[in-house]
């Protein structure tokens, strides 16, 4: 199993804050995990010995990049990256203000969010479609009484032979990162509809404007 853990600097103390620099585990997998469904939930159940991780300094991006040539047996060797940072929730953070991790982008298996070494949150359903949107992870009010110290991690699966890659964080007020959110899923993917919407249409108007062309004896 390989883990990344992100470790911040110094405690996130107030508003939004981009991680930058971070330390990084990687721990590997039991031989057999499966890349499937099934697989990632039970491996959102096992839960690493965090004291023994080889930890490394590394910084945002993280990327283990995708060879030329790789396999994909169902047997193929896999890891999982933690990031993991503290966060001092502020003495005046509103109660029923939620706190959340957004990321530009995560590739890889079925991602978690965990607080205090406790799973709160996973990416079951639509994880295979993860790449191609913004992740963004709520921790839950339970967790973000004023004043309480949290640690949080965000775990990723991934196999060897394919690599991972996980984008820039960030870790503040959900109601601020929201707005984040919407903004790059428009950039991604409202707009690039809408392009191509207007192109088949203009190409309609052309093919239109060339049939009539062809019609009138004139020409």
């Amino acid at each position: 199993m390989v883990g990344i853990f992100i470790l911040a600097d110094r405690p996130l103390v107030t508003g939004v804050q981009r991680l930058e620099t971070v330390q990084r585990w990687v721990e590997p997998l039991p031989a057999g995990t499966p890349w499937t469904l099934e697989g990632f939930t039970s491996l959102m159940s096992q839960k690493p010995d965090f004291a023994v991780g080889d930890w490394q300094p590394t910084t945002l991006p993280s990327v283990i990049e995708l060879p030329p040539q790789f396999s994909a047996k169902p047997d193929e060797p896999m890891a999982r990256v933690w990031f993991r940072f503290t966060y001092q929730v502020p003495a005046d953070h509103p109660p029923e203000e939620p706190l959340a991790l957004y990321s530009t982008r995560i590739m890889g298996g079925a991602h978690s969010l965990w607080v205090n070494g406790e799973l709160v949150t996973a990416k079951l359903d639509d994880w295979r479609m993860q790449w191609s949107y913004p992740v963004f992870l709520e921790v839950p009010l339970q967790w973000t009484q004023p004043g309480r110290k949290l640690e949080i991690a965000l775990a990723v699966p991934y196999r060897l032979s394919q690599g991972y890659a996980v984008g820039s964080l960030y870790f503040g007020r959900a109601s601020e990162l929201e707005r984040s959110r919407v903004v790059r899923l428009s950039l991604q993917r409202t707009l690039p509809i809408m392009g191509m919407v207007l192109v088949g249409l203009l190409g309609l108007l052309s093919l239109g404007m060339w049939a009539r062309r062809r019609a009138e004896s004139e020409h």
